[in-house]
């Protein structure tokens, strides 16, 4: 096993570290965390479109919100068709990066907002849409297609994995004894066991009776037992939606309204972190703070002093007095 060493700086060292060496260090602290490959590709492909307007030596202390302000416009300029969900994953690689540098006094510590991409107005789904996607198909009378897809909808709901966990997972990976299910296919690369709820246990066992298999089969799969692609899933839970009268369709949707429940749920940025298999701390923060209003809205119904009690407004008080 290769042995990674990342460059130590002094004091001085740090006031002159370059954009290049601050990356590098970044890289080597992202490979011995043993995250993705797919994952630092991303991030490096971000790095090269930010160097292809701003030179590797500059220094990183020099780095400022203008310097991303123009990074955004510089990309428009030159590619007008550009997406802006492709210059929103620039940006989330590139905050991932830079944040990286402040922890380590590289850089000056400010917030980094990203640029609105489309996909901001994909809201969750309601708790009308849920009820719609989680009523249950008549088994005497769907197919087997139909009934996996309401089990991937519900297995989603449940979970919140990503797309490419989901389709990797095989029947082994379940444990109905000690009620966890194991990732392994993920982001970052570590594999880890999340919890399967009451509902989704049910679901799941049902769901073998029909499905069987042996325990080296991945557990969602088309009518011949054969694993089923991103593609194919993707495809299948937007017609699952059309079909069940929900007009927001796309996997990660899942993903954000099982972090939006979570929080509302009392869930913390630290355990919405490890549910979710996040390698770095931004993406669970960005989900505390994008439904912050939703969990202040509905504070009144959860704290107990509120849901309890009825404060019940007195006269003016002329007895009770503070000792002086």
């Amino acid at each position: 096993m290769t042995k990674i060493v990342m460059k130590q700086f002094n004091v001085k060292d740090i006031e002159n570290i370059t954009l290049k060496d601050g990356f590098e260090n970044f890289i080597q602290e992202k490979k011995s965390l043993n995250c993705s490959e797919d994952y630092i590709y991303d991030l490096t492909q971000a790095y090269k479109q930010w160097i292809k307007y701003f030179p590797e030596d500059m220094l990183c202390k020099t780095i400022s919100k203008n310097h991303l302000l123009d990074f955004y416009k510089k990309k428009r300029e030159s590619n007008p068709n550009i997406k802006a969900r492709s210059l929103k994953t620039y940006a989330m690689s590139l905050r991932t990066i830079f944040y990286f540098f402040m922890e380590n006094n590289y850089m000056p510590s400010f917030e980094i907002s990203l640029p609105i991409s489309p996909d901001d107005g994909k809201d969750p789904f309601t708790d009308e849409e849920i009820s719609l996607l989680v009523k249950k198909p008549n088994i005497n009378r769907c197919t087997f297609g139909q009934f996996r897809d309401w089990c991937i909808s519900c297995f989603l709901l449940g979970s919140g994995i990503r797309l490419k966990t989901l389709v990797n997972i095989k029947i082994r990976d379940l444990d109905f004894n000690s009620g966890f299910i194991t990732l392994k296919v993920l982001k970052n690369n570590k594999p880890y066991n999340i919890p399967m709820s009451e509902n989704l246990h049910k679901i799941l066992k049902e769901y073998l009776e029909i499905r069987k298999g042996n325990e080296d089969d991945f557990l969602f799969c088309n009518e011949y037992g054969e694993k089923l692609e991103r593609s194919a899933v993707q495809s299948a839970m937007k017609r699952y939606s059309k079909k069940r009268g929900v007009n927001k369709h796309g996997v990660h949707i899942y993903r954000h309204t099982f972090a939006k429940y979570f929080v509302l749920g009392g869930g913390s940025e630290s355990e919405l972190r490890e549910v979710l298999g996040h390698c770095s701390p931004d993406m669970a923060h960005h989900y505390i703070k994008l439904y912050r209003t939703d969990l202040k809205r509905d504070f009144n119904k959860r704290n107990p002093l509120d849901k309890n009690s009825t404060y019940i407004e007195t006269p003016k008080l002329t007895k009770i007095k503070m000792s002086r």
